[in-house]
C-alpha cells in the first residue's frame, strides 16, 4: 500500500508542479487531492481509480486557481509588470481587509455545517450536488445551508461596517 501511495504521490507531484506557477499552490492541490482520496478510500478499488480521483482533484483545483486569478485581476509583480501593479494596493488592502473580516463571521458566527459548505462552495467552487454528495446531505440542505450562511455574513460584515 506504502508503495502505491509513493508511486501516485510522485506521479501526481509532476502533474501538479506542470499545472501551477507556483511550488506552492501545486503542494496544496497534492494535499487536497490526497485528503480527498482519504475521504474515498472505501469506495476505492484499484490504483487506476485512485489516480484517476486524484488527478480530477489537482486538475479542478488548478482551474480552480486560474479562475480565480483571472476574477480577482492577479498582477504578477515582476519587473514586466511592475508599471501599473502599485496603482492598485489600496484596493487590494481593502479587498484583504474586507476578506480577513468575512473569515472571522465565518469563523465566529457560523455553524460548522454551514462553514464547511459556506467554504466548499465558494472557496472549492464546489457545485451542491458536489457538496451534497461529500457531506452525505441532501442539495436542499446544502442550499438551505448556504442560504443561512451568507445571510448571516451579509448581516454581520455590513454591521461591521457601519462601526
Amino acid at each position: 500500500m506504502t508503495s502505491i501511495f509513493e508511486q501516485l504521490q510522485r506521479r501526481l507531484s509532476r502533474y501538479a508542479h506542470s499545472l501551477f506557477h507556483h511550488d506552492e499552490d501545486a503542494e496544496d492541490a497534492l494535499q487536497d487531492a490526497f485528503c480527498s482520496l482519504w475521504l474515498h478510500r472505501r469506495d476505492i478499488n484499484d490504483p487506476n481509480h485512485a489516480q484517476a480521483i486524484a488527478i480530477t482533484q489537482v486538475k479542478r483545483a488548478s482551474i480552480d486557481a486560474h479562475r480565480r486569478q483571472e476574477r480577482h485581476g492577479v498582477v504578477p509583480l515582476d519587473e514586466h509588470h511592475a508599471d501599473g501593479a502599485y496603482s492598485h494596493v489600496a484596493e487590494d488592502a481593502e479587498r484583504h481587509d474586507a476578506f480577513r473580516r468575512i473569515e472571522q463571521i465565518v469563523m465566529q458566527q457560523l455553524s460548522e455545517r454551514e462553514q464547511t459548505v459556506f467554504r466548499m462552495k465558494e472557496y472549492s467552487d464546489m457545485s451542491t450536488e458536489e457538496i451534497a454528495s461529500q457531506l452525505g446531505i441532501s442539495p436542499e440542505a446544502v442550499r438551505k445551508a448556504l442560504s443561512r450562511a451568507r445571510i448571516t455574513i451579509r448581516n454581520h460584515f455590513n454591521n461591521s461596517c457601519e462601526l
